[in-house]
């Protein structure tokens, strides 16, 4: 029985984590921007150049990746613009249900 309790939170919370996430793009058009721009690319930008492509102020850019990471859409191996962002695995899936 605790099985069946804990997959039905497991699912709970993954459907709150999507809640969340598309919560923060809908919010933020400059997050949507960003996630558009790597869904776009390959998927995997440097801080500066993400800021370059998208003619973005840096320290606004940094503040948006930063709620895009809080929401677990995007992470990053390094902080501020030195990082390389790239999608996690919930962006992935925001994707297919932005496609639907």
């Amino acid at each position: 029985m605790n099985a069946v309790v804990e997959t039905e939170h497991q699912e709970l919370y993954m459907s709150n984590e999507m809640f969340l996430a598309l919560q923060a793009l809908r919010e933020d058009s400059e997050a949507t921007r960003v996630f558009e721009e790597l869904k776009r690319s390959s998927g995997t930008y440097s801080g500066w150049e993400l800021a370059r492509t998208l003619g973005a102020n840096p320290e606004a850019l940094e503040k948006t990746l930063g709620k895009l990471k809080e929401a677990r859409v995007v992470d990053s191996n390094g902080q501020g613009l030195d990082g390389i962002y790239y999608l996690t695995d919930l962006a992935f899936q925001l994707r297919l249900i932005q496609a639907a």
